[in-house]
């Protein structure tokens, strides 16, 4: 439920998680059982900011809970998706490792430069006062996951742009959703080139036969 709503993330729904975070009975910490992600990682992720503070205002969220399906902390996600003011919020957590690795071996600071996020680059450059050690709970996933799958099968390896499930479309923020349309114009775009070259190819090697020559009709006699 918190999740959810940290997913949702619009600025109406922060009372919502406000309410939820007053209740003794809710962990901050649990994750979802489709994609082991904490309502951190889900807000930073969308790169709500008001939710991102509500979360960390708790001493007992965990910012550097890895999800079971990306190996992606929430600093990770943040800064894949180039939202500078939800890296600083989460940098400015003293218990933060900015230094963990997802399972390609790659931080925080190497995932906003693959994605050219200048900014959040220099942000996630700035010396810190210590590395600390990740928090260890019983709620968060302990490891990362199996590689980068899901949001449509996590992030596209190759080509390294970011996608998200098209049902979580209209809760994304105006500037995701110029991305992602961005993105798919340009995929399509692509596989036509893609094809048309394949066809002119197999063109070129195998050109059609040329056709038959068509005799006239022999002249009737008599």
């Amino acid at each position: 439920m918190l999740g959810k709503s940290s997913m949702a993330g619009h600025r109406s729904r922060e009372g919502v998680v406000m309410l939820l975070l007053e209740r003794e009975d809710i962990s901050v910490n649990i994750a979802d059982t489709k994609r082991g992600r904490t309502p951190l990682g889900w807000a930073a992720m969308g790169g709500y900011g008001g939710i991102v503070k509500l979360l960390l205002a708790r001493e007992d969220t965990n910012p550097n809970a890895l999800d079971t399906e990306c190996g992606f902390t929430p600093l990770m996600l943040a800064a894949w998706m180039g939202h500078k003011e939800v890296v600083k919020l989460l940098f400015e957590r003293e218990d933060l490792n900015p230094d963990i690795q997802d399972p390609d071996g790659e931080t925080a600071l190497q995932l906003a430069v693959s994605q050219r996020h200048e900014e959040v680059a220099k942000l996630l450059t700035q010396p810190r006062r210590s590395v600390p050690t990740p928090n260890a709970s019983d709620d968060v996933p302990e490891g990362p996951g199996p590689g980068r799958r899901g949001l449509l099968q996590c992030f596209t390896r190759r080509s390294r742009v970011p996608l998200v499930y098209l049902s979580q479309f209209e809760s994304l923020s105006p500037t995701t959703q110029a991305l992602l349309l961005s993105t798919m114009i340009l995929s399509v775009i692509l596989s036509v080139i893609v094809i048309c070259f394949f066809v002119f190819l197999a063109r070129t090697i195998h050109p059609p036969s040329p056709p038959l020559p068509v005799t006239p009709p022999l002249p009737s006699s008599g």
